[in-house]
């Protein structure tokens, strides 16, 4: 490993890398674990560049630092397609204590990147000592070659585990009475799609549990240690910022006769004087800060108020999942929430658009871990109230989508319909974001709505619309629209295009497999009433593609389905759409079952009503 050839050509590459914008041919990664106090990172890393994308990918490396000593060694340079090599001195490196948020990072600027030349570099790098490490092992771009090294002393006690590894690789472990060793070599590595979530990635778990010095074990990690190190943080933390803008006398009576009501008028007051870490200022202007730290000057204000309440860690399913077979990771805990036992309500203060009755949807089905329960300023020792093992997930009826369509035809066939929307749950979470932000009103959001109600027909014109959110916090939409082309005469016919009428729908038709389950963000349904009167001096003939029906299950369960039915109702034709989604998590097996039904509502977008004349 780490062989750098101060003479070489550039390394041979197959058709198929050339199809990409840029391909790593060689990724080499060593940690050197020799205690507690700090971590060596060797990497080495060749990349072949195939077009202006993968040039802009790779035109900057940043290598996360804590400091400004924290690399001890680098070498980079550029080898161009007629095999001339570039080196390139310290000149175009530039350290940030805070880079977008995300911490310390040292970026090195690579320029003069040819297309269909090569970029290698090498660093040596001091990191602090973490007890959980994650390596992700895939990448943007796909690897030829991927290799890592560990070397780990002998005083240490660790668990390795790999995740979504389904290809073969090799796997060398060795030892003396200093050292252990762990050698992984991957062969081409293919890139992590975009399609799957953070949690399917192909990655390597390295988690110490002991480290053995003079002849005693320093318990490293476990739930306990990290409940005990998060409640002290809780228990002790103070935002005296968070008290004066925040608190009052109504909040206080507001929570206490109505929770939810309260919750609610709590999460708007601390998003307009406060603002996440890394997003912009608050509309007054407060401090920023961090999603934790939401969470505490919350709970800070409900032990204040002597609400109780109880803090637990939550895990984020589009970024990692653990389960309670093995210890907790640090890189397990994406954020803390709050949970009312009284109620049984759950609240993440973090969340500015997050309504009292649910949960941000990434933290659906995750493993809870309790923190601790607190009454007020000081831990209320004797809590026996049962603790939550997971976020609850809410079924499909939580989240719909009703929409009521009435269409009918001017004297020139010009279809104009009467639009009617209630969006409703996790599914009006976007609608509802930009309706509070904007007030309802002014030329950004008529433009998103307008574009909105647009992709409901052929090529529909928007005459006037409003938009409202209702006492139960649900988003409505009503419009009118007229649309030229949704309807075609054919001689004496009149064809409708009505399939349009739902909006573009999503498709499945490939027939790429797929090796990973997919992660849905909620449980959801949609409902469609259609009414359309025929028109004047017409009669109905016949229909294509409106009537479909697919159902799947799961044991006894309903899990995904599709059914579309019409009825002729005097003049009226009444066509009424049930598609729902009850699960988050849809298994590889139940994956074809998953296609016929999206591809149901794709097809639908195909239907077609003929009438003719009397």
């Amino acid at each position: 490993m780490f062989k750098w050839s101060e003479e070489r050509g550039l390394k041979s590459v197959d058709t198929n890398d050339l199809k990409e914008p840029a391909v790593i041919l060689l990724d080499e990664h060593k940690y050197i674990f020799s205690g507690v106090s700090e971590t060596q990172h060797v990497t080495h890393r060749i990349i072949r560049v195939n077009n202006d994308l993968g040039v802009e990918m790779f035109n900057k490396m940043y290598i996360p630092t804590n400091d400004e000593n924290a690399i001890t060694k680098l070498r980079v340079r550029c080898i161009s397609p007629n095999g001339k090599i570039v080196n390139f001195d310290m000149s175009n490196l530039k350290r940030f204590d805070n880079l977008e948020g995300n911490g310390g990072y040292t970026v090195f600027a690579i320029e003069g990147i040819e297309i269909g030349g090569e970029i290698e570099y090498y660093y040596k790098l001091k990191l602090p000592f973490y007890t959980c490490n994650r390596f992700n092992l895939q990448s943007n771009s796909n690897k030829k070659s991927c290799k890592l090294e560990l070397e780990i002393d002998s005083d240490f006690y660790f668990d390795i585990g790999m995740e979504n590894l389904d290809q073969d690789y090799g796997l060398v472990d060795s030892s003396n009475s200093y050292k252990e060793w762990v050698f992984i070599e991957l062969d081409s590595l293919p890139k992590h799609s975009r399609k799957d979530a953070e949690v399917f990635k192909k990655r390597m778990n390295l988690c110490f549990r002991r480290f053995s010095e003079n002849g005693y074990n320093y318990e490293l990690f476990d739930r306990q240690k990290f409940c005990r190190r998060e409640l002290g943080y809780f228990s002790t933390y103070r935002n005296f910022e968070v008290k004066k803008k925040v608190y009052n006398s109504d909040l206080k009576k507001v929570l206490k006769q109505n929770l939810r009501k309260g919750i609610d008028q709590f999460t708007n007051n601390l998003h307009k004087n406060f603002s996440i870490k890394g997003k912009g200022e608050s509309e007054k202007g407060g401090s920023q800060l961090t999603k934790k730290q939401f969470v505490a000057a919350a709970s800070f204000l409900l032990k204040k108020m002597r609400i109780p309440h109880s803090i637990y860690a939550v895990g984020n399913r589009y970024v990692n999942s653990y389960d309670s077979q093995r210890n907790l990771s640090y890189y397990d805990v994406d954020a803390f929430i709050i949970h009312f036992p009284d109620d049984n309500l759950l609240w993440d203060p973090s969340c500015k658009y997050c309504e009292s009755y649910y949960v941000p949807y990434q933290y659906l089905n995750q493993e809870l871990v309790f923190v601790g329960h607190f009454k007020s300023l000081l831990i209320y020792e004797n809590f026996t109230y049962k603790y939550l093992k997971y976020v609850p997930t809410p079924d499909c009826d939580f989240s719909t989508r009703l929409t009521n369509i009435n269409l009918s035809f001017n004297d020139d066939l010009t279809a104009h319909y009467s639009f009617y929307q209630n969006i409703q749950g996790y599914y009006s979470t976007n609608l509802k974001s930009w309706y509070r932000y904007h007030n309802g009103t002014g030329e950004r959001f008529e433009k998103h709505i307008k574009e909105t109600l647009e992709d409901f027909g052929d090529s529909p014109e928007v005459i006037d619309f409003d938009v409202s959110e209702n006492n139960k916090k649900e988003i409505v939409l009503k419009a009118n629209m007229e649309d030229e082309s949704i309807a075609k005469k054919l001689g004496d016919k009149l064809m409708l295009n009505i399939g349009s009428i739902i909006g573009i729908q999503s498709e499945m038709y490939d027939s790429v497999k797929r090796v990973n389950p997919i992660i849905q963000r909620y449980p959801k349904k949609y409902k469609y009433e259609i009414r359309i009167k025929i028109p004047e001096g017409y009669e109905y003939l016949s229909s294509q593609n409106v009537e479909l029906d697919d159902l799947a299950k799961r044991e006894t369960k309903n899990i995904f389905g599709w059914n579309s039915k019409y009825t002729i109702e005097g003049q009226e034709i009444v066509i009424r759409i049930e598609e729902f989604y009850d699960i988050t998590r849809v298994e590889v097996d139940e994956i074809p079952q998953y296609r016929s039904v999206i591809n149901q509502a794709a097809d639908f977008n195909k239907a077609v009503i003929f009438f003719k004349k009397k």
